[in-house]
């Protein structure tokens, strides 16, 4: 039957942990070759079990008549029946170690099945020696010999797997040596070549195992460099995530969501910069009539539920590549570009007193406000900040002449007032 011990419990943490060392993932790698090998010999063995009863049966017909036929036929049943035993077992054991259990465990089970396959087949030279038939005995020996050497040549080489060696060579050997004469020698020889094998196959094996723990290693390897390259991928993503909320939030009203007012002045400067010939930049300046008491009578969380639906309805009364800001408190900047006169800036701000004049629906409120708007249009690059300037003192100068109006200042390099507010 298959190996039955305790499951394989090393090397069982994230073997995809980049936080580990080289030094950590040899260990692993080697127990993890270690097991790969152990499921490639039980495999590899199969394969060469089937052989086995064949061969025992070609023995039995050519040394027919050199052996009593009731020696050589409990000799191809004991053949036969430890066969059909070590290939139940190997697929026991390859079930065994693929589901992950211990090699360790498994080597320990190799020992007593491996003497015992080896003796079934050292029973041979044994039954020549009994009946001291010398060719019979050169045909074990030889047969005996290459059969080591087969095994040997099979199996990732540990001590373990010395069993079947041991288990066929020290019958043959020791019969060949008994047998005397030229079978002696031969026996030498076979000791000779025995030693030869298994020190060739000792070093072939070391050889494999180190390969297959580089290999472990450099996947190991692999895996943390692939894991610390999505986690610093990810850490990028998460940087630049935060490097434009902070941009975000840096140009722009937390509570509308609107251009603040450094991100105003900018592409305030920045259209007079790029305005083409005889275009207009217009600047208007907005100031909320009556929000103070709305702000005051219905506190200042319907307060600001107010400056977003004004915020919206700004939005919605300029055009798509115009400028609404919110500079604190109720004040609004919109910055208006490509304009071929300064009345259409005028019927702009029309169209916001307008829009604002309109009541307001928040929280179950019927609220009423208005604007009064300071307009000033440039065709020249002037410091942002005295158009600012210029705008406000438009807008007070509304506000004054009876709120919900819209004063015009004049434009930079113009001495006089325009003709008339609205």
């Amino acid at each position: 039957m298959g190996v039955t011990g305790a499951r394989r419990t090393e090397g069982t943490g994230d073997r995809s942990d980049p936080s580990r060392s080289v030094a950590d993932l040899v260990p692993d790698a080697r127990d993890r070759a270690r097991h790969e090998l152990a499921l490639q010999t039980v495999r590899e063995f199969r394969k060469v079990l089937p052989a086995g009863v064949p061969a025992a049966i070609g023995l039995a017909v050519v040394l027919h008549g050199r052996l009593p036929l009731g020696h050589l036929v409990i000799w191809v049943s004991l053949v036969l029946v430890d066969s059909v035993r070590a290939f139940v077992r190997r697929r026991a054991d390859d079930r065994y170690l693929a589901g992950g259990g211990s090699v360790d465990g498994w080597l320990r089970q190799v020992v007593p099945h491996g003497v015992w396959f080896g003796l079934v087949w050292g029973t041979l030279p044994v039954l020549c020696l009994v009946d001291h038939d010398a060719a019979a005995m050169n045909v074990a020996l030889v047969v005996a010999l290459a059969f080591i050497g087969v095994m040997m040549a099979v199996v990732a080489f540990r001590p373990h797997f010395l069993a079947n060696a041991i288990g066929l060579g020290v019958p043959t050997l020791g019969s060949a040596l008994w047998f005397g004469g030229d079978q002696r020698v031969l026996g030498v020889l076979g000791l000779l070549y025995v030693g030869v094998i298994v020190t060739v196959q000792s070093a072939l094996a070391r050889s494999r195992l180190e390969a297959a723990v580089l290999k472990h290693v450099n996947a190991g390897l692999a895996r943390a460099l692939t894991a610390e390259h999505e986690r610093v991928q990810e850490a990028n993503d998460q940087l630049s995530a935060a490097n434009t909320l902070l941009s975000h939030r840096a140009h722009h009203d937390a509570l509308t969501g609107l251009a603040n007012r450094t991100l105003a002045l900018d592409r305030l400067a920045h259209a007079m910069q790029v305005a083409p010939p005889g275009s207009h930049v217009a600047l208007l300046y907005c100031d909320l009539d009556g929000f103070k008491s709305v702000n005051d009578r219905y506190g200042h969380p319907v307060g600001d539920q107010l400056l977003v639906a004004v915020a919206s309805r700004l939005r919605a009364a300029v055009g798509h590549d115009d400028l609404v800001a919110r500079l604190g408190g109720d004040e609004f900047l919109i910055v208006v570009t490509a304009l071929s006169a300064t009345e259409h800036a005028v019927a702009i701000a029309e169209r916001i007193v307008a829009a604002l004049r309109a009541p307001f629906a928040v929280e179950g409120h019927t609220l009423h406000v208005g604007v009064s708007v300071g307009l000033v249009t440039t065709a020249l690059a002037v410091a942002a900040k005295d158009l600012v300037r210029r705008a406000d003192d438009a807008m007070y100068r509304a506000k004054h002449g009876g709120r919900g109006r819209i004063a015009v200042a004049p434009s930079p390099g113009v001495s006089h007032l325009p003709a008339a507010d609205g």
